[in-house]
């Protein structure tokens, strides 16, 4: 059985709308040419059970060329995994790394050739 605050939608914080632009705010997240909210995620299977993770509000950079676009920017966080195995009456927990959006940033579009490595992108250039 899950938890019924599990069940319940993630909370956020901030603007979620693209259109509203605030370069004096002194939050960050709100001033920031690719604009983010933060959401809530809560999971009780891992601790710690709550953690924030970033949502970009704009497809596209603000005040900036066509060619770039707003990317979520990612870092590598360890949790503790719950496993189905009890010792004791203790749940036993594993470490468990995952990647967790923190911010979103301004980047020119990249495409991805088909079959290619990682270093054989195509920079989309056109203004």
């Amino acid at each position: 059985m899950v938890p019924h605050e599990f069940c319940d939608p993630p909370l956020t914080a901030g603007v979620k709308s693209c259109s509203q632009f605030l370069p004096t705010n002194k939050i960050v997240r709100e001033r920031s040419t690719c604009p983010w909210y933060v959401t809530i995620i809560h999971d009780p299977t891992i601790f710690p059970p709550r953690r924030t993770e970033a949502v970009c509000r704009c497809e596209g950079c603000i005040e900036s060329y066509r060619h770039h676009k707003c990317v979520t920017v990612f870092t590598k966080m360890t949790f503790l995994k719950r496993t189905p195995e009890c010792i004791d009456g203790l749940y036993m927990y594993v470490p468990l790394v995952m990647d967790v959006a923190v911010a979103c940033t301004c980047a020119a579009n990249i495409e991805k050739v088909d079959n290619a490595s990682i270093y054989d992108y195509v920079y989309d250039t056109e203004i």
